[in-house]
């Protein structure tokens, strides 16, 4: 695990989760930003700075963080159509976790820090609602 956290990994684990969550059944998930004539409603996720990994007290396993902004989107509705979208994505994340057997690995991720954001573009109203969510990588 390079540098103590696999970014692919760690993405590829976001993409899972949230594209098997039985919430958010229909909705299509994106890996940055969503194409231009994307269908709404929709999810995104992307990576914010990386925290640096760790050696544990024990110095056995590397650890390492990053975190990702998770963010359901849609076109002229209200906050509140996002709300059960957004306990889905929650819910599909918090507190889950995937274990390699083969390679020792571990990734568990923590939602946290609620993100709502609003743009209006030529009367269009564009709404995000989401968290950021951090994912922890160990291997030893």
């Amino acid at each position: 695990m390079a540098g103590g956290l696999d970014q692919d990994m760690a993405a590829q684990f976001l993409y899972t989760k949230l594209t098997q969550a039985a919430g958010l059944a229909g909705l299509v998930v994106y890996e940055g930003g969503a194409p231009a004539g994307a269908v709404y409603p929709l999810i995104t996720f992307e990576a914010v700075p990386f925290v640096a990994p760790t050696l544990t007290a024990e110095g056995v396993y590397v650890l390492g963080r990053a975190r990702y902004r998770v963010k359901v989107h849609a076109k002229d509705k209200p906050f509140s159509y996002l709300r059960p979208y957004k306990a889905a994505a929650y819910t599909a994340l918090h507190r889950q976790q995937l274990v390699s057997v083969t390679s020792g690995e571990v990734y568990a991720a923590i939602g946290q820090e609620e993100i709502r954001e609003e743009q209006d573009v030529d009367g269009v109203v564009y709404r995000r609602a989401g968290f950021e969510v951090e994912i922890t990588g160990r291997s030893g």
